[in-house]
C-alpha cells in the first residue's frame, strides 16, 4: 500500500523520468509504443531515416545468475 502511494505520488509530482515506463502502474506497453511511433514520426519531420531494434530480456537476469553459479 505503501508502494503503491510512493508510486502515485512520484508520477504526479513528475518525479519520475518521462521515459521511465516499466514498473509504473499509470503506464503501459501502448504508452512506450505511442512514444515510440512519436520519436519516429518526429525523424521522418526531419528527414532523418529510422530504425529500430527491440529485445525481450524479460529473464535475462535469471539465466545470468544460473550461469555464473
Amino acid at each position: 500500500m505503501i508502494a503503491r502511494r510512493l508510486q502515485f505520488d512520484a508520477v504526479k509530482h513528475s518525479v519520475l523520468h518521462s521515459n521511465q515506463l516499466d514498473g509504473i502502474t499509470q503506464r503501459s506497453t501502448e504508452d512506450a509504443g505511442l512514444f515510440l511511433t512519436h520519436l519516429v514520426h518526429s525523424g521522418w519531420a526531419k528527414g532523418l531515416k529510422t530504425s529500430v531494434v527491440a529485445f525481450d530480456i524479460v529473464q535475462s537476469s535469471d539465466t545470468l545468475a544460473l550461469q555464473t553459479a
